[in-house]
């Protein structure tokens, strides 16, 4: 009313760029995590950990993130076009499952590293001079590489927005209050709690492989988890 057509296009605008944006950080995750898997599927079963080879870079020659960013997009290009999508969102409704079980595991990981391993807080220096054979391992609280995260959490932190019409179709809107509150409060728990004993479990002993220089190459087994 107050800025006219402009304002109007502009409000339709604005969200659509963002959306795309988160979009765009979904998929190159999604195209991250599928091409290591293939990777560690295929020495799961063949044993043959030589003759695959993760690639860092895309590439059209060999095997690489290229082909599996295309599977991806002819996948969700499929499952878009159709216009009864109820079946696949019951299918990903079954997602927390999944979700809670990775939970469990990374918070049984990091309870069993904090009986095995001799943590302290240090600087990144510190860390990087750990001797990975023995128990004692150098937590980092604060470091200025911060920026390589920024864009992965806030895409998460986007789709809470989704929350407006889980409240819009509450059952018991006079409730709203209190179950808005008590989501974030669940979210905000899970993120302290998943990220600090992540941080703690992969720091174990049991994982020294991860930092070893001379690990095997293509690193496919770090890549996937």
């Amino acid at each position: 009313m107050w800025v006219g057509p402009p304002g109007f296009y502009a409000g339709l605008i604005a969200p659509a760029i963002l959306i795309l944006g988160a979009v765009c950080v979904f998929f190159v995750t999604m195209n991250q995590v599928l091409y290591p898997m293939i990777l560690a599927v295929d020495v799961w079963i063949s044993g043959n950990k030589e003759g695959v080879i993760f690639r860092q870079s895309p590439t059209w020659e060999w095997f690489s993130s290229n082909y599996t960013a295309i599977f991806i997009l002819a996948l969700v290009t499929i499952v878009c076009s159709k216009k009864d999508i109820k079946i696949f969102m019951k299918i990903g409704s079954y997602g927390v499952i999944f979700i809670v079980l990775l939970m469990v595991f990374i918070i049984y990981t990091g309870i069993k590293s904090l009986t095995d391993t001799n943590f302290s807080i240090g600087t990144m220096e510190e860390s990087n001079a750990t001797d990975w054979d023995g128990k004692d391992r150098t937590l980092v609280l604060f470091y200025k590489n911060y920026p390589l995260l920024l864009g992965t959490l806030c895409a998460g932190y986007f789709l809470h927005t989704c929350s407006l019409s889980i409240v819009r179709n509450s059952a018991s809107p006079e409730k709203t209050t209190r179950d808005v509150f008590l989501g974030y409060l669940l979210v905000f728990l899970s993120y302290a709690v998943v990220g600090t004993l992540g941080y703690i479990g992969f720091m174990g002993t049991d994982f020294a492989w991860y930092f070893e220089q001379d690990y095997p190459k293509g690193q496919i087994d770090q890549n996937c988890l």
